[in-house]
């Protein structure tokens, strides 16, 4: 995983500002462990894992400029990593657990037969 100190991290990210593509397939190597971990734990079954992955390192090199050292580097990239996830899901239309959730005493009253039918019909005889 990563191993990197914040003074490495923050001559990482300058190499890589820098124009450096060996600074960057190592930036790639120390976290697609983690980047694939969020990918395949949030929409893997729902959206292609390797092609989410891409995107995700996309955004993290496009984004290099606004990390600001308040956090560690991994836990920024995770940030990202799920941001992305998520959003591709709501791109995709795809319910969320929580979307699911909410609705979920309206399902359970369409599916629920009544507790007592005979009050049911007794009702629709005498009003």
């Amino acid at each position: 995983m990563n191993n990197l100190n914040p003074e490495e991290e923050k001559a990482l990210i300058q190499r890589i500002q820098g124009g450096e593509k060996e600074a960057f397939r190592f930036f790639i190597d120390q976290y697609k462990k983690l980047v694939f971990h969020i990918v395949y734990k949030t929409a893997a079954n729902r959206i292609d894992p390797d092609d989410l992955s891409q995107e995700i390192f996309i955004k993290l090199y496009r984004n290099l400029s606004g990390f600001r050292n308040e956090c560690t580097l991994s836990t920024w990239v995770a940030k990202i990593a799920y941001n992305t996830c998520l959003n591709a899901l709501k791109k995709k239309k795809v319910p969320l657990l929580s979307d699911m959730a909410s609705d979920l005493p309206f399902r359970i009253r369409l599916k629920a037969k009544p507790l007592f039918p005979y009050l049911t019909w007794s009702r629709k005889i005498f009003p």
